[in-house]
């Protein structure tokens, strides 16, 4: 809508409008709204940045609990998603540190697991020990323990 207005080519915003189905009012308030919101969000990314040289690695959840009284003091409503989003679009979320020491613990394993069937069984003595030792005696006769 901006552009076919803004462009101009001999017509009127009143002309514009009709064609597109819109009011010159709401043109208006369209174009308000759009420039509050770049307002506000100039303001809370100067706000970020006063915090961030306090504290450089401090988060979105924290930031929006730090900055609720800066935002009534502003009237500026901004919440947890809309606020991670404008950083993410400026590039200023906090990337994961590396690990600095070695890992010792790997749960991804190489070798399977299997389930506990033991656990599984509902009859008693239903689970048999699969193992059998024999004994040779002198004599050639064997024992199965």
């Amino acid at each position: 809508m901006r552009k076919v207005v803004e462009s101009g080519r001999g017509r009127s915003l009143g002309e514009a409008c009709r064609l597109l189905g819109y009011t010159r009012q709401a043109y208006y308030k369209g174009k308000r709204r759009v420039e509050k919101r770049a307002f506000e969000a100039e303001i809370v990314l100067q706000e970020v940045g006063r915090l961030r040289k306090e504290q450089k690695r401090i988060g979105v959840r924290k930031l929006h609990h730090m900055m609720s009284g800066f935002a009534r003091e502003h009237s500026v409503e901004i919440g947890h998603d809309a606020l991670y989003d404008l950083l993410r679009e400026h590039s200023m979320l906090v990337r994961k540190r590396r690990r600095r020491s070695p890992r010792t613990t790997f749960s991804g394993l190489w070798m399977k697991s299997f389930p506990n069937l033991a656990r599984a069984s509902s009859r008693p003595a239903a689970i048999n020990c699969g193992s059998a030792i024999s004994l040779i005696s002198g004599s050639g006769k064997g024992l199965l323990i």
